[in-house]
């Protein structure tokens, strides 16, 4: 893409942007920080003007409010979304309306807008954008004073502006990151950083090895003078056990030798020891990949964290 598109003279740039649209959204929305802004409510990519006013609001709310944290993510991502609900509304409603849609979004989470919107202006749920307010959300997210939003609502001239201006914001911002997938962050290379680079045309993995390596260097020398046999080996780096003998509420015996233990549990729920203090038992006194995989909340799952389903698996039963 940088390549082949924004390394082009500006004025060839939206020639080839739209010779190469088709390839250019699935890289967006499959590996890029900021994804394609067109989404129908079913999931399928769409231009802005396909998209009805309550598609836009949905889509905005999700890709700008942090719900995890209830936060707008910048405080102008809050003005962009309201500026454009009440220039909708002006449009589209009757000349009888007692009271502005946005004075009922105060009382509400941002993740209930589409639903008041909804209820208030039914036909926000089917009416298409027009024009004109295709061209009004795309100066709203190219204002003066607007941060850039954490998605590319249009292929145009500024296309390079709105792919990569103020990146640094975004990488800071994990929560911007779509679906919090940490491989979709660029990481920025700062001038203090540039001086490192003593190699021509160095791949990224050489950079990120030369990092890597040099905090295994740096540890060793500080903790253990450099001296590789020192180094104590351990399945998992994590805390000592709190106990090397658990005392389990409801568990009636344990059976120990060399090879296994064997547990009795009660024939009813209500006696059942809680999850925390079994798998405690389960994982045993010792640091191994038992205790880390029976203790972590959670685990990862190719890109992402999970929560660790194997602690449901292995929970206590009758």
């Amino acid at each position: 893409m940088y390549r082949d598109i924004l390394n082009q003279p500006r004025n060839q740039q939206l020639e080839l942007l739209l010779a190469h649209k088709d390839r250019i959204i699935p890289r967006l929305n499959n590996d890029y920080m900021r994804p394609w802004f067109g989404q129908k409510i079913d999931g399928r990519v769409a231009d802005l003007g396909q998209m009805t006013y309550v598609e836009v609001i949905s889509r905005a709310v999700e890709l700008m409010y942090d719900k995890h944290q209830k936060r707008w993510v910048h405080k102008s991502y809050f003005r962009l979304v309201v500026d454009f609900i009440n220039r909708s509304e002006r449009q589209l409603c009757t000349p009888d309306q007692s009271a502005p849609l946005t004075a009922l979004l105060d009382k509400v989470e941002p993740v209930c807008y589409v639903d008041v919107v909804s209820e208030i202006y039914p036909e926000f749920k089917t009416r298409l954008l027009s024009s004109e307010d295709v061209q009004f959300f795309v100066y709203l997210c190219k204002r003066p004073g607007q941060k850039p939003p954490p998605f590319v609502p249009v292929l145009d001239t500024d296309f390079g502006d709105l792919l990569l201006k103020d990146t640094v914001f975004q990488t800071v911002n994990f929560e911007l990151a779509n679906g919090q997938n940490s491989q979709r962050i660029g990481v920025q290379q700062s001038h203090d950083a540039a001086q490192y680079l003593t190699r021509t045309d160095e791949p990224v993995k050489g950079i990120i090895d030369d990092v890597y390596q040099g905090l295994i260097a740096a540890l060793l020398r500080q903790l253990h003078s450099s001296d590789e046999a020192s180094v104590p080996v351990v399945e998992y780096i994590g805390a000592e056990p709190d106990s090397a003998n658990v005392i389990i509420s409801g568990l009636t015996s344990v059976n120990e030798t060399s090879t296994e233990r064997v547990f009795r549990l009660p024939n009813t729920a209500k006696q059942l020891p809680n999850i925390d203090s079994w798998l405690q038992a389960l994982a045993g006194p010792r640091k191994s990949w038992l205790r880390a995989l029976l203790t972590a909340p959670v685990i990862a799952q190719k890109s992402r964290f999970v929560d660790n389903y194997v602690r449901r698996m292995l929970r206590a039963r009758p």
